[in-house]
């Protein structure tokens, strides 16, 4: 009987442990759950950190190709002038005149 008592007495410490072990490890899981959703909402910012530079990179390229064009018409329209004013002769007494062709 006295072997009895000890291995219920001994069932119950061990039950009494896993109990313990069990609760530890729920805790666990919570604490990895907790960071697990804490990553996502990280995770989640980067994606729309990368996606607003992404378009912000687009707009860049599209306004390069823009200035390119306008510098490019500018400078057509810098060469159109020079010939332009290449055609007038200014006198020594400043007086102005087309130069002949």
């Amino acid at each position: 009987m006295t072997d009895g008592v000890a291995r219920v007495r001994d069932a119950g410490a061990s039950l009494s442990m896993i109990g313990s072990l069990v609760e530890s490890l729920s805790e666990h899981i919570e604490a990895i759950a907790i960071a697990r959703d804490e990553q996502a909402l990280g995770l989640k910012e980067v994606n729309l950190a990368v996606n607003t530079l992404d378009g912000v990179t687009q707009r860049n390229a599209l306004m390069v190709e823009e200035n390119d064009a306008a510098c490019r018409a500018l400078a057509n329209e810098s060469t159109a002038l020079r010939r332009v004013v290449e055609e007038f002769a200014l006198g020594d007494d400043g007086s102005a005149a087309i130069r002949a062709a």
